[in-house]
């Protein structure tokens, strides 16, 4: 009998388990490394902090533009406030790159993003895993900053 066909036929067997598990196993590592680098650049405290001041801050400015807001305003240059000169003081000392006010909607911020994107792919990506759950707010700060992090706070005009 010829069983050179059975030896080959269990090794491509072999090799082919192997190789899935192999692939199984990178698929969850990638998944975790993923989740690991994500924990870092988004959300850290530092930013958080920043967000909380500019939020105090706007709740002394008038601001108009929040009225019948759909998607999201960029205020990053400070435009339309009246204290503009500390306003940009303020996003220089926090490291603030990009910041906008967006409604409470996480789906209606990443489908604006989707439409036009001036702010990358790696906003675009933390836009999608803001938390929208808490009803008790109506607008949201989202900021990029100049390391590379992101944050969001809620937030209430009081």
């Amino acid at each position: 009998m010829n069983k050179k066909g059975y030896v080959m036929t269990e090794a491509l067997i072999i090799s082919a388990v192997v190789l899935t598990a192999l692939i199984l196993v990178y698929a969850q590592f990638s998944r975790l490394n993923l989740q690991y680098n994500n924990s870092y650049y988004f959300y850290n405290i530092n930013d958080i902090y920043a967000l909380n001041e500019v939020a105090s801050y706007l709740d002394n400015e008038s601001m108009p533009m929040l009225n019948g807001l759909s998607t999201y305003i960029d205020i990053t240059d400070c435009s339309g406030f009246t204290y503009a000169t500390y306003c940009t003081m303020l996003f220089d000392a926090a490291n603030i790159k990009n910041i906008i006010i967006t409604t409470r909607e996480r789906n209606t911020l990443v489908n604006a993003l989707k439409i036009s994107n001036p702010y990358g792919l790696r906003f675009a990506n933390f836009a999608s895993t803001i938390d929208d759950s808490d009803l008790n707010y109506t607008y949201m700060l989202v900021a990029s900053f100049n390391d590379g992090t992101f944050a969001a706070i809620p937030y209430n005009r009081t």
